[in-house]
């Protein structure tokens, strides 16, 4: 990207938003055993490791990826042999394991939402999707952790607020759980 900063319209990120957390849903993330890297290959979306990628591939496909980030990449390609679509989700395992889920999600997002080249627009559409689908991850597991506890009262209410305090100030440590 050049640098410039792009915004959504407010109808447009709640289009996001909702095609999001729907889709997960959709996805089965309300059950227990959900994880993000089972729902894409359940979609056939194939994730990968930047490092299971030789140097000059992992470059060649940067060239051709929809995002524009440098700790992810998104093929969302014709391709004869599958069914119509070559669809591919790459993340860079190099760099801190919290940030894989979000870089995942934001790549998904992109197939999700029918990028099929790099844009401004894309890429802040990107951002939105993956935000609203890592808050409602996190969300879901605390509340069903709350929850898990026999029944609902003002105490778990507050044990669900904390809780959710403790992860915004603590860091990304549970985005790695998601996956």
């Amino acid at each position: 990207m050049d640098g410039s900063e792009f915004v959504l319209a407010p109808w447009r990120s709640q289009e996001i938003i909702k095609k999001a957390v729907f889709g997960l849903i959709e996805a089965g993330a309300i059950e227990e055993d959900f994880s993000v890297s089972k729902m894409l290959a359940d979609k056939g979306i194939r994730l990968k490791a930047f490092s299971e990628f030789k140097k000059e591939n992992l470059e060649s496909l940067r060239k051709i990826s929809v995002s524009f980030r440098n700790d992810g990449l998104c093929l969302n390609c014709p391709d004869d042999d599958n069914d119509g679509r070559c669809r591919m989700v790459a993340y860079d395992d190099s760099v801190r394991e919290e940030t894989h889920c979000f870089v995942i999600l934001h790549e998904y997002g992109h197939i999700d939402l029918g990028h099929t080249q790099q844009s401004a627009v894309g890429e802040a559409e990107a951002i939105c999707y993956a935000t609203a689908a890592i808050v409602f991850l996190m969300l879901r597991k605390f509340f069903a952790a709350l929850m898990s506890t026999n029944g609902f009262d003002i105490e778990k209410v507050e044990v669900f607020y904390k809780m959710l305090e403790d992860q915004i100030q603590g860091g990304a440590d549970e985005l790695k759980n998601l996956l």
